[in-house]
């Protein structure tokens, strides 16, 4: 929310170098590092504390793919603190690239070279349907994750054995093994 000091052309209390930012800490315990986070935010030392929109600085930093959320907070006189959570991989979709799906069945982010690969992979929804129909299609997402999931922990049919997850909307999941 925005706090703003009126100003009639006299000095105020907004004004004043007490109420400028002189930190700037960062909670997370993810990938992103805490720099990235600053970066991100915008907020430099020396902003008025008053002059900081916390929706807006929240908002450029979920625009890094990885970032779920990002909680901002002003402590009075001259702290600023972003709390970030992030999305952990659970699976991976095919349409068209290959994309990482969080537990809740967001879908988050395009893989890129060199990101871990060795998640449950998920098939049959298009991208068209998943841009149509988002809340529909993440939790059919989800339910694929809560699936691959319970077969971790299975010793004859399990994880290892499994090609991927085909989803259909209407006739619901198809388990593809690797052998077939």
């Amino acid at each position: 929310h925005l706090l703003s000091c009126p100003s009639a052309g006299k000095s105020t209390i907004c004004d004043s170098n007490f109420f400028r930012v002189a930190s700037v800490q960062v909670i997370n315990a993810g990938r992103i590092e805490a720099a990235e986070i600053r970066e991100l935010s915008g907020v430099q030392n020396g902003h008025s504390m008053f002059d900081l929109d916390l929706e807006s600085i929240g908002a450029r930093i979920e625009k890094n793919p990885w970032i779920a959320t990002a909680e901002i907070e002003r402590i009075f006189p001259r702290t600023v603190t972003i709390k970030v959570t992030e999305f952990t991989p659970a699976a991976i979709i095919n349409h068209g690239c290959l994309y990482y799906v969080a537990q809740d069945g967001t879908v988050f982010k395009p893989l890129e070279m060199g990101e871990k690969i060795d998640f449950p992979l998920l098939t049959g929804m298009e991208q068209k349907d998943i841009l149509r129909n988002q809340e529909e299609t993440r939790l059919l997402l989800a339910g694929a994750v809560r699936l691959a999931e319970s077969l971790r922990t299975r010793r004859s049919f399990n994880l290892e054995k499994l090609s991927e997850i085909h989803i259909d909307p209407l006739q619901g999941y198809e388990l593809m093994t690797l052998e077939g």
